[in-house]
């Protein structure tokens, strides 16, 4: 049996929750940006005091309208501000977020709200509030919905929608002092959010994501991986928020100091970044895949397929010949190598690097295996490729290279306060910051993906998860 641990670099008190990521990157740059948003073709920044501004009143408001600490609220829609903005209005009413994917059926969507018990559903348009309308007309009872899109803004905001600006109307039922009773009552052990799993052995399963799953990863991610979440990096989301590893890293964005943007249609993605102009992107295997062919398909169309060939490789044997270097297995890049490498980086190169806007360094891979010519191909073009391993039920960075020490083809060290542990046939097990509480109404299921050994609560640093393969 193989394992490895990497120590924790951070803790946090126990009463710390996710709401403390936002309200300390107010006390510390208050007016520099936290969300860039695209409004009428133009994006502008919002700052993180504003943003807490409007959190605020969301939460005042949805206190106000009846939502209780401890009670769950569902999100349905694609990834943009919005999401981010009614989660953490979600948190700061002491409530608990219920993602929904966009592409949910009324079936799906009502075994969600039973399960979960939420009758207070966000959902991005008309079309959606009509599904979700018959998930509620199957489970029989009432549910609230609230649009984000819904015609001209009422007010001067940073959120277009007239619905949600509606809803920031300072109400006077809710004071100060009840808000903060309401943000502060969470602690690090408390459920944040349930995400539901695919379904597809059975009914999904509500995994209970708790603060200390978001809050430590936050910490430790940042500091394990500073050069790429650092302070004043920006980066565009266009990963649904629905799955864990996207608000995972927003909050580690959160956290760091990086500014967030956030693309909702595939179709204008490129357009977006290169306005957006992002140092780090997360993605999946299939998006570089994509934008590689892409590239390869324009480059035949110009009559300039060889070229591109020779260019591909070049960048390939450059990047391996980086890290056999790194790893000291090689000297490094020969001359020859080095200078078909400066050539094709006047060439084309650039072009690459300006259809993910021209200032990205780096790339967090994860949710599948990364073809290792791909990565090294883009490594060798500018972009560092940096790739990771997790699973919903371990906020989804369980492992991740860091870009000092990427070795291609593989998914890098534990994250700190993290182990990973390889049995012998093959089953991978981990423990640590990110190991969820369980699954939500579950026990059995719960008690099937804890090993039995295990000494601490499930979702603690000290139980293992189990078939993780």
């Amino acid at each position: 049996m193989r394992e490895e641990t990497v120590e924790l670099r951070h803790d946090l008190d126990a009463n710390y929750n996710t709401t403390n990521l936002l309200l300390e990157r107010v006390r510390q740059a208050p007016d520099k940006p936290l969300f860039s948003v695209q409004r009428q073709g133009t994006w502008r920044d919002i700052s993180a005091r504003r943003f807490l501004t409007d959190v605020q009143r969301l939460a005042t408001t949805l206190m106000s309208n009846g939502v209780q600490p401890g009670d769950h609220v569902a999100i349905m829609s694609r990834t943009r501000y919005e999401w981010a903005l009614v989660e953490e209005a979600i948190w700061f009413a002491g409530g608990i977020s219920v993602p929904v994917y966009e592409t949910s059926s009324a079936f799906q969507i009502e075994w969600i709200l039973r399960d979960s018990g939420a009758r207070v559903v966000f959902a991005e348009n008309a079309d959606q509030r009509v599904v979700i309308r018959q998930a509620a007309a199957q489970l029989g009872e009432r549910v609230e919905v609230y649009l984000f899109d819904a015609g001209n803004p009422a007010r001067e905001s940073s959120i277009p929608s007239s619905k949600l600006s509606e809803l920031l109307a300072d109400p006077d039922q809710v004071s100060q002092r009840q808000l903060e009773a309401a943000r502060s009552r969470a602690g690090l052990q408390d459920v944040a959010t349930l995400v539901y799993t695919s379904g597809t052995t059975g009914r999904p399963k509500g995994c209970m994501m708790t603060h200390a799953n978001f809050s430590l990863v936050a910490y430790n991610l940042v500091d394990y991986m500073r050069t790429v979440l650092g302070e004043d990096q920006r980066t565009l989301m266009f990963l649904p928020l629905a799955h864990v590893l996207a608000r995972a890293v927003q909050q580690a964005c959160i956290h760091g100091g990086a500014v967030i943007a956030h693309s909702p249609n595939t179709a204008t993605l490129v357009e977006d970044l290169q306005a957006v102009k992002p140092g780090f992107l997360l993605a999946v295997p299939r998006v570089f895949e994509k934008i590689r062919n892409t590239a390869l398909s324009k480059a035949e169309e110009g009559g300039k397929a060889k070229l591109f060939a020779q260019a591909e490789q070049v960048a390939i044997a450059y990047s391996k010949a980086l890290q056999a270097k790194q790893h000291g297995t090689g000297r490094g890049p020969g001359l020859l190598l080095k200078s078909k490498h400066r050539l094709f980086d006047v060439l084309l190169y650039p072009k690459l690097r300006e259809v993910f806007g021209g200032q990205c360094g780096y790339a967090i891979s994860g949710a599948s295996a990364l073809n290792e010519d791909l990565a090294h191909f883009f490594r060798g073009a500018g972009i560092q490729l940096v790739e990771g391993y997790g699973l919903t039920e371990t906020t989804a960075p369980a492992t991740v290279n860091q870009p000092e020490h990427t070795k291609v083809g593989t998914v890098g060290r534990p994250i700190p306060g993290t182990s990973v542990r390889i049995a012998e046939d093959g089953e991978i097990l981990i423990k640590g910051i990110g190991v969820f509480a369980g699954y939500h109404n579950n026990p059995k299921a719960t008690a099937e993906m804890f090993t039995p050994e295990a000494t601490s609560p499930p979702g603690t640093p000290g139980s293992w998860t189990r078939r993780a393969t």
